[in-house]
């Protein structure tokens, strides 16, 4: 069984995720402020996982490793592109301290540690390098900013394509079943079932 948890923090209101099983832990996301949370629950992660690079979700994603050594996932290595770093100046004195990705994942190979198995979805379109991680067993799509309750991820950003995105979610989210629950990297938990019927963005399995 897959407990979870979850914190918000930074100037965007980021969602990090700490889940826990029997036999390994792991954070979803590193929002600003997730580190000392982390500390303050007890809870150790055994790995971190990225959605994608934009600051927001990765400002914390070196004290991670730097305070429990664990390894990461993600699609792509940083860049200056891919984490907006151009943005940074606009919210105040903020700076991304240097992270590498110790683990590439691409879709269609499945991603393991701990006894836990991933399905990994490659869905750009908000950012080139987003991804929705789907634990094995466990009804649950970690799915960035991708799709949102009642909401999809922005497209005017550098790298952005508005039309793939609603591609993506379309062809390889919503044919997923409904009852997954979609923890987003901001706002509230939803379903697939539930943004199929009523997402103002896009509606339904096909166009």
């Amino acid at each position: 069984m897959l407990e979870i948890e979850y914190f918000t923090g930074g100037i965007a209101a980021t969602n990090g995720y700490a889940c826990k099983t029997e036999e390994t832990s792991f954070l979803v996301d590193a929002p600003e402020g997730v580190a000392d949370w982390l500390e303050s629950t007890g809870f150790t992660p055994d790995a971190l996982l990225l959605t994608h690079a934009h600051f927001d979700h990765v400002l914390d994603a070196a004290q991670v490793q730097e305070r429990w050594s664990i390894p990461t996932y993600a699609f792509a290595q940083p860049t200056p592109e891919l984490t907006l770093e151009a943005m940074l100046g606009s919210f105040g004195p903020m700076a991304i301290q240097p992270y590498m990705v110790d683990y590439l994942v691409e879709e269609g190979l499945p991603m393991s540690f701990g006894g836990l198995t991933f399905e990994i979805l490659h869905v750009p379109g908000h950012s080139p390098d987003s991804v929705v991680f789907l634990p094995e067993r466990s009804p649950t799509a970690f799915g960035g900013d991708v799709l949102m309750q009642g909401g999809i991820g922005r497209s005017d950003l550098p790298g952005g394509d508005g039309k793939l995105l609603l591609k993506g979610i379309r062809e390889k989210l919503y044919e997923l079943d409904d009852e997954i629950a979609v923890l987003s990297g901001h706002g509230q938990p939803t379903t697939i079932g539930a943004e199929k019927r009523m997402n103002p963005f896009v509606r339904g399995s096909r166009p």
